[in-house]
């Protein structure tokens, strides 16, 4: 008995030892200051409450507020009124904030703002931890360091590494380019001029032309310029994932899986896009198709030029064929070109040339004023198509051609069959995304 004894003293005695340097690693919250002071013992609970220019302090923290109610036991202090915590080049404010010293944390309320030399961040309320430096707002956010702005419903922010993960109606706002991001969520690593957005994500790129009537459409400041107005030729990119590097002078975005791009007369999907900004180019990947006008370009991969944001050329590479709808009356007359490699080349936003270079083909229906008139097959190593206005001027054959021309009689009522071999053909063409800034942004 007396042995049991022994051993209850020596657990009790362990358990003293690990309350005391439980307590004692503990840092409490202390008074600098208040103008007035009451306290209470009420048994279980013990509190003080502080009115006036109250000053706290916890480890590096410095808290100030027109009132303040500290628990002891607790180690937490609900503030009220003009809250300001700071902790090294870091200032947060808000009306009402209950700090909790045991676990770091400051919950805002009724409206919080956090600014330090890196960035600023405002939103209805969240959580800030003095020790892991992470921030966790909510309800109209915004966030702005010296690479971009960022408007989103919820962001976890890292104060030391600026790294982000912002939810719901993201929207991010490059302040050295003319591009902007919108989608369900994203992430942003500024230090690596990267962010990953996923969700619905759209990239806009928006390039303006001098237009002293238009005056309907608002832009972020930094695409602003003020006293003039513009019309907008905005390229637009959605995909299920996007990737994007704002290195300056080396932006590039890689989109993946379902990409819609549409741009002025050009219209485009694919498996996977990459979007070199500063090299005016963008390639497409798997199984893409590129609209223009009454054109369709199939091929392994293409190539869109727009050098200085104007297009140019539109390059096919692998089992290429150019589809054209010319005849709006007869809608299996469909003209075709294909080849190994094929070149649209465009000028003024008209098409004025195709190239097909290897293996080229082409399938020309004729119509005179009498109607239709049969149709041409050729095949030959390269031809060359010259448009004036959009209407063909001249058709170059270029080495050993085999041709073949077959009259209406043929032709009427089996224009398919004389199809060429790669012949494809869609309607299900992508619909611009229109640039609509939501109200929070306009208002900023």
């Amino acid at each position: 008995m007396r042995k049991t004894g022994i051993i209850i003293l020596f657990v009790l005695a362990g358990i003293a030892v690990l309350l005391s340097q439980s307590n004692s690693g503990r840092t409490e919250i202390k008074l600098r200051y208040a103008d007035s002071l009451v306290g209470s013992n009420t048994p279980g609970i013990s509190f003080r409450e502080f009115y006036g220019n109250v000053h706290l302090e916890h480890g590096d923290v410095d808290v100030k507020s027109d009132f303040a109610k500290q628990y002891l036991e607790s180690n937490r202090a609900d503030l009220v009124g003009n809250v300001i915590i700071t902790q090294q080049t870091m200032i947060l404010r808000s009306p009402m904030i209950i700090y909790y010293g045991n676990t770091n944390s400051a919950n805002a309320f009724d409206g919080v703002t956090i600014k330090d030399d890196k960035a600023y961040l405002k939103a209805d309320g969240g959580v800030y931890n003095t020790k892991s430096y992470i921030a966790e707002f909510t309800g109209n956010v915004f966030v702005e360091d010296d690479s971009a702005k960022i408007y989103s419903h919820y962001i976890k922010y890292n104060r030391k590494t600026r790294e982000s993960f912002s939810h719901g109606d993201v929207w991010i706002l490059g302040k050295n380019t003319n591009v902007v991001l919108n989608s369900d969520t994203l992430l942003n690593t500024p230090d690596d001029n990267y962010s990953l957005a996923y969700g619905n994500p759209v990239l806009y790129q928006v390039d303006s032309v001098y237009n002293p009537a238009d005056t309907s459409l608002y832009l972020p400041d930094s695409l602003v310029i003020k006293d003039a107005y513009y019309t907008y030729d905005t390229l637009t990119v959605s995909c299920d994932t996007m990737h994007s590097h704002r290195a300056l002078y080396n932006e590039k975005y890689v989109f993946v899986s379902n990409v819609e791009i549409v741009r002025g007369q050009v219209v485009a999907k694919a498996d996977e896009a990459v979007f070199m900004k500063d090299d005016d180019y963008i390639i497409l990947k798997g199984s893409p198709i590129v609209w223009h006008d009454s054109t369709q370009l199939y091929a392994d991969s293409i190539i869109i030029r727009i050098p200085n944001n104007e297009l140019k050329t539109i390059e096919a590479y692998g089992n290429s064929i150019a589809v054209s709808r010319n005849d709006t009356i007869s809608l299996n007359r469909l003209d075709q070109i294909m080849g190994d490699r094929i070149y649209i080349h465009i000028d003024s936003g008209k098409v004025h040339g195709i190239t097909s270079i290897g293996e080229a083909k082409s399938l020309y229906f004729f119509r005179d004023e009498e109607g239709e008139n049969g149709v041409d097959r050729r095949t030959t190593d390269t031809i060359h198509v010259e448009f004036t206005d959009g209407d063909i001027e001249n058709i170059i054959w270029l080495g050993m051609t085999y041709a073949e021309f077959f009259p209406e009689t043929f032709v009427y009522g089996k224009e398919k069959s004389y199809y060429l071999p790669l012949f494809k053909w869609t309607d299900d063409k992508p619909r611009k995304k229109l640039l609509q800034l939501p109200g929070k942004i306009s208002n900023k």
